[in-house]
């Protein structure tokens, strides 16, 4: 078990550098292959995020992606049946392929595994703010009416209440903490101002900027409060 943590600390470590391909590499080795064995469901979770990973800047270099896009739901979706996948992973697995699903406008597959990743219990607060940003995103890609899109909203209201608070309470260091670096915590941000500007209008959307922004390294080190848009103004 000690080669295989280390192994699967690897594929972290190389998902956090943006090394994809890397990943893959790893994730996708043969030495511990074997079907039944408590592991496999892990890499192939590994795997198929990385295939999800390539698959997007496949899409964002202008191609289709749709052989990666492919692989990772294949990866996916059998790491998800695995009998030894442990639940917590599951729950991120579901929300990964949801994710991918939005991404490539599979909608009504996308709801399946949403409501199947709402079925999962967590405690993490990551995990329970991405499926707040998911149905978001699924209602505006639908095209809900406004009483739905405002019940989504509300949701995603409150979970990026808990994301500011978890955020908050990070400890600083020197050079800064880089919150923002990683593709979830951006993409949070990214909806919530979809979100306000789709409801509320734009200076909703700025306010929900400024209050990300004072929670920034430099920001926290001045002890900063959140600016009024009036207070902006007068400046």
């Amino acid at each position: 078990y000690a080669r295989i943590e280390l192994h699967l600390l690897a594929i972290d470590r190389a998902m956090l550098a943006d090394d994809h391909p890397r990943a893959l590499e790893l994730a996708q080795g043969e030495a511990l292959r074997a079907p039944e064995a408590p592991w496999q469901p892990l890499l192939l979770h590994a795997e198929g995020l990385a295939h999800a990973e390539l698959a997007r800047q496949e899409r964002v270099a202008g191609g289709t992606g749709a052989t990666r896009a492919a692989e990772a739901r294949r990866c996916l979706r059998a790491a998800i049946a695995h009998a030894n996948f442990p639940p917590r992973e599951r729950l991120k697995a579901e929300l990964e392929l949801t994710d991918l699903l939005l991404t490539l406008g599979e909608l009504d597959e996308a709801a399946e595994h949403l409501s199947a990743a709402r079925k999962l219990e967590s405690d993490e607060g990551a995990q329970q703010v991405l499926l707040s940003v998911h149905a978001w995103r699924l209602a505006r890609a639908r095209g809900a009416v406004r009483t739905e899109l405002e019940r989504a909203g509300e949701e995603l209201r409150a979970a990026f209440g808990s994301f500011l608070e978890q955020w908050s309470r990070t400890p600083q260091r020197e050079g800064g903490i880089g919150f923002l670096q990683l593709g979830w915590r951006r993409l949070v941000v990214s909806e919530v101002l979809d979100m306000e500007l789709t409801l509320s209008g734009a200076e909703a959307a700025f306010g929900r900027l400024l209050e990300a922004q004072t929670l920034g390294s430099a920001a926290r080190a001045r002890a900063a409060s959140v600016p009024t848009l009036a207070e902006l103004r007068a400046e």
